[in-house]
């Protein structure tokens, strides 16, 4: 008997609708794909020993070379930032941007009554100069009464 074509694919299938049956590639991909941990790792190994065999590796001249210009060029970029640095500190400085507050110091001592224990404290703010705070330091003054 003759193949009827199909519709939807323009093919031929035999008459009785059934297709022909297809190589099971799929299933023998499944299979090489369990390859185990170990044998995968070592793939990868020999695969990496064999790609730094191909490396060209410089000379030590070269390396000497190539570090110079690396470090000359790093020296030469840190005196550039460090002039523009002073050059737009300078600038801040004239247009008032730069100005610190001038620090106060104030001292406050308490005259206590003649028969109690009192504490003088010393209060000092930030220094506006340094930017450093001082922790204010307590003296401290005991005051009793003659008669005790």
């Amino acid at each position: 008997m003759a193949n009827k074509p199909n519709k939807s694919t323009n093919k031929t299938e035999p008459q009785g609708g059934k297709k022909p049956a297809k190589d099971t590639a799929k299933d023998k991909s499944k299979d090489k794909g369990k390859v185990s941990l170990i044998t995968r790792l070592k793939n990868f190994f020999r695969g990496l020993k064999n790609e730094l065999k191909l490396v060209v590796w410089p000379d030590k001249k070269s390396v000497k070379q190539t570090t110079a210009v690396v470090l000359v060029i790093v020296a030469l970029t840190a005196v550039l930032i460090f002039i523009v640095d002073s050059v737009m500190t300078g600038v801040l400085s004239l247009a008032g941007f730069n100005v610190a507050p001038v620090s106060q110091t104030t001292t406050t001592t308490t005259t206590p009554p003649a028969s109690e224990t009192t504490i003088g404290t010393t209060v000092t703010e930030t220094s506006a100069n340094t930017g450093i705070t001082t922790i204010p330091g307590t003296e401290a003054q005991v005051t009793t009464s003659a008669g005790n």
